[in-house]
């Protein structure tokens, strides 16, 4: 496994890939929590996006919290590595 790859990065990948709109980290768990059940925390969250933004999968944006989207490189993942129909979005 890459070592920018968690156990979390593709239930956020997908929450990303489905949102198709920038999400905080607390957004991102909740709706893992929802859809699949157990979500990892938002320490695990947190570490596991700023890996994902070192690698080029997700972009972040600077607002008065931290939102993240998902790049092209990202939706490529999404669509040639993991279901990107796994689960839902809940807003």
């Amino acid at each position: 496994m890459p070592e920018w790859k968690t156990d979390a990065t593709d239930p956020i990948m997908r929450v990303l890939y489905q949102a198709g709109v920038a999400l905080s980290p607390h957004s991102i768990v909740t709706n893992i929590k929802e859809y699949a059940g157990e979500a990892p925390s938002i320490v695990e969250t947190q570490e596991t996006l700023e890996a994902l933004e070192a690698e080029g999968m997700v972009r972040r944006l600077d607002r008065p919290e931290e939102y993240y989207v998902i790049t092209d490189h990202g939706a490529d993942y999404v669509e040639t590595e993991i279901d990107a129909e796994a689960f839902g979005y809940v807003d």
